[in-house]
């Protein structure tokens, strides 16, 4: 007779499970701890003993007082194994928010997840890792930029806030809403400005939509909509900001329009970016052609030759000039008209060498042009005016593109731009006696003499030089024509911004008080003695017939300048002066100020421009390029608010998942389907084929 060993398959036995144990030390043996007898490890022995009474009576008494097989074969969480699992979680997390942050097409998770087993062989986290394309999306999607929008959600729940929105076409043809919301964020203590959500507007597949186009109706519902599918209250909305199309800021049937209607007290403002860069495009349309020909022609003749580069490098340095590269003028970027003049101008000397030698040499048409401009003195004139004025629009648009609370200094800096362009070219009494409000750009009666005017320093040296040089009679037609076009550049840019801004908005001329400078000197605030003006144009932060309330927020304001705040709350940003003030406490712990406080950060959040959408968009043409033109709206929403939950822990390197993050990490809520009624919405991230498809796709884009 052959011994037999006691099996460990035995005890997954039905007939044996739950009883069946080995005895430790003598692999021969077999023990039923319900009868607390050991066996002959035989199979046969064991059945036997299962079949008799002895070992049915005891397994009835204990089954009463034992726990259900499931709970037995319940294990402890090995801690060496949870800490590993939180790592492989963890690492997965970081990899997909990497991906997400620096734009990289999810397809590179296949081979990077491959590369990292190849380097650390000797990672435990890294060779358990199951990271693909599949997984990344999903992660994206469905873990991190869901868990960060469901924060969102629950912080826009309770705050009030403002929206910007804007619409574009992407590389797919697809029409899409920018939504972007702004509110004060109680952890970093100051006014932020956040992506909320990408709506597409219609798919191509929707004729009637498509047809219909992008009207005010369909912006406005999807605007609408997207905040109560999230169970945000539209009643938190305190203004809208947006550029100034009809379909945005019209007066009649616009989102606007839509928004005062159902939202009365609303407030809203048209960006101020978008204004100023049409002000100096019209301005612009008063100066000859040639300006703008010789700049793309000059870009047009260097772009796509190597050669050509190479060769007037060394008429850069033969110059003494910095070899920068010319630009391209564009009207989609606000800020490169100021480039663009600058870096000619500098380089006019260099430029006019090079094309001189590529006109004698290649008698190229092309080059022929651009040698008799560079050779026109006059027009290099032009180019000096521009170097002067265009930075007075740019410098303001730049100033305005931050997302600091700028709606507080507004009014007073276009104030001081409009102020110092019209007495470059007006009488001086006139312009500094009159309001602004007042004021008529064209009034010629008010001009000052041609000779007089103000166009900068580079032009008065160089037209100084020019009538030395050239036939004084000759000259003066020339330099005749040239002040007058100026004089139309200046009057033109002048009319624009009367058009577009209104120096008189009751919200904007009373908001300024609330500069921490203002606020706490006595003597800057004569005009501002009461917030009842601002008070009554807000209805929607403070309601007018809460009398007690806003007696509450007048008597704080009057207190401000009477109380000894601390010296370094002056030079603090606006938000974060009303901040701390909320904070503020007496010797006897109450928040002496707190009414007044929550007022102005609420009033704060007023937007000044909507270039935070222009970003997205941006962010958008990074995400979305030709080989991956097939992303669809959902997972484009998932990248980007992926993209800013890890910008805003400080990069993919300081991200740290969260525990909702940690605990959603699951298949099924990673590959969950969504049902989405709304026809132009993809379906997406179901199965792993599903969100195969709608990751990165490398056909061709035509």
């Amino acid at each position: 007779h052959r011994p037999q060993s006691c099996r460990k398959e035995w005890e997954a036995d039905p007939l044996f499970s739950g009883w069946l144990q080995p005895v430790s030390g003598d692999t021969g043996k077999a023990r039923y701890h319900c009868c607390n007898i050991q066996f002959t490890a035989e199979h046969t022995v064991l059945k036997n003993h299962v079949k008799s009474n002895y070992h049915q009576e005891n397994s009835k008494c204990l089954a009463s007082t034992q726990k259900s097989i499931t709970q037995c074969m319940q294990v402890k969480p090995n801690p060496e194994k949870l800490k590993l699992e939180t790592g492989i979680k963890t690492a997965e997390l970081k990899l997909a928010g990497f991906l997400a942050e620096h734009n990289i097409a999810m397809r590179a998770a296949d081979h990077l997840t491959d590369l990292l087993k190849d380097i650390f062989k000797d990672s435990n986290i890294v060779q358990n890792l199951s990271f693909g394309r599949t997984k990344a999306t999903a992660i994206s999607k469905n873990n991190i930029g869901s868990c960060y929008f469901e924060e969102l959600s629950e912080i826009l729940k309770r705050k009030k806030f403002s929206v910007l929105i804007d619409e574009s076409t992407d590389i797919g043809n697809l029409k899409t809403l920018c939504i972007v919301v702004r509110f004060f964020d109680d952890n970093t203590k100051s006014v932020q400005t956040h992506f909320w959500k990408l709506a597409q507007i219609f798919s191509p597949q929707n004729r009637d939509a498509a047809q219909e186009g992008a009207t005010a109706e369909r912006l406005y519902e999807k605007m609408i909509k997207s905040f109560s599918d999230a169970g945000v209250s539209l009643a938190n909305i305190l203004g809208l900001g947006s550029d100034g199309c009809n379909t945005m800021m019209g007066k009649n049937n616009s989102v606007a329009s839509h928004l005062q209607n159902d939202f009365p007290g609303i407030l809203l403002q048209r960006c101020i970016c978008h204004s100023l860069h049409l002000c100096t495009s019209a301005a612009c349309m008063q100066l000859p052609r040639r300006c703008e020909d010789l700049a793309r022609d000059v870009y047009n003749y260097f772009k796509n030759s190597s050669k050509r580069m190479a060769q007037y490098q060394e008429f850069q340095e033969f110059c003494h000039v910095e070899p920068h590269k010319l630009l391209k003028p564009s009207q989609t970027r606000w800020l490169s008209l100021q480039q663009v003049v600058k870096l000619i101008s500098s380089q006019w000397d260099a430029l006019l060498l090079f094309f001189t030698s590529q006109w004698l040499e290649a008698w190229l048409n092309a080059a022929e042009n651009i040698y008799r401009c560079l050779n026109d003195a006059w027009l290099c004139l032009y180019y000096y005016f521009l170097e002067w004025s265009i930075p007075k629009f740019t410098n303001l648009n730049e100033n305005f593109q931050s997302e600091k609370v700028m709606i507080t200094t507004l009014r007073s800096k276009m104030a001081e731009t409009y102020k110092e362009i019209l007495l470059s070219y007006m009488e001086s009494n006139y312009v500094i006696m009159t309001p602004l409000s007042q004021l008529d750009p064209a009034d010629a009666s008010k001009f000052l003499h041609l000779s007089n005017m103000y166009l900068g320093v580079k032009v008065m040296q160089h037209m100084q030089a020019l009538l030395q040089q050239e036939n004084p009679s000759h000259s003066q037609a020339f330099l005749t024509n040239f002040r007058v076009r100026c004089q139309r550049f200046l009057m033109t840019a002048c009319l624009e911004i009367k058009k577009r801004f209104n120096f008189d908005d009751p919200v904007l001329t009373h908001i300024e008080c609330l500069t921490p400078s203002i606020a706490t000197n006595q003597s800057s605030r004569l005009l501002y003695t009461s917030l009842l003006p601002l008070l009554q144009k807000v209805p929607r932060i403070v309601d007018p017939e809460n009398t007690d309330l806003l007696q509450f927020i007048d008597d704080q304001w009057r207190q401000v300048p009477l109380m000894k705040l601390p010296e370094n709350f002056k030079e603090m940003d606006v938000d974060q002066f009303w901040y701390n003030v909320l904070v503020l406490e007496d010797l006897g712990g109450r928040r002496v100020l707190k009414e007044l406080a929550a007022f102005a950060l609420d009033i704060l959040i007023f937007p000044h421009s909507n270039a935070s959408c222009e970003w997205v968009f941006s962010k958008i043409n990074l995400i979305k390029t030709k080989p991956r033109n097939r992303l669809n709206t959902d997972t484009i929403n998932g990248l980007l608010h992926t993209s800013q939950c890890v910008n805003l822990s400080g990069g993919c390197v300081n991200f740290k998942p969260t525990e909702t993050m940690l605990c959603s990490f699951t298949s099924s809520k990673l590959y969950q389907q969504r049902n989405d009624n709304d026809p132009s919405q993809s379906t997406s991230a179901g199965p792993p084929q599903a969100a195969e498809q709608d990751s990165d796709s490398e056909v061709e884009f035509i």
